[in-house]
């Protein structure tokens, strides 16, 4: 499993910032200061894919879907956490 300190570039095709802004209201700049948060957690799932959750500058918790290979991290979705996801942030 990755490590954030192992992620050495994020990749947001067009296509993903196109859907992050017309369906979640997010820039690609917010979920790259998710991946800058010293409390971010990653979870494996299914598929070979990763979870981030991680806080943005301006307080947005975001659940961002991708996979790594080699220091990249390329990004397939992301939005903000509902309820059950913040306590995986929060460690309960």
């Amino acid at each position: 499993m990755p490590r954030i300190e192992d992620i050495t570039s994020i990749v947001i095709s067009p296509e993903v910032a196109d859907k992050l802004a017309w369906k979640h209201q997010l820039s690609p700049h917010e979920v790259v200061e998710a991946f800058d948060d010293e409390d971010a957690r990653i979870k494996k799932t299914y598929g070979g894919r990763y979870v981030l959750y991680g806080r943005t500058a301006s307080g947005r918790l975001l659940f961002v879907v991708l996979r790594y290979h080699r220091g990249e991290a390329r990004i397939y979705s992301a939005r903000e956490t509902v309820s059950c996801e913040r306590k995986f942030y929060e460690g309960r």
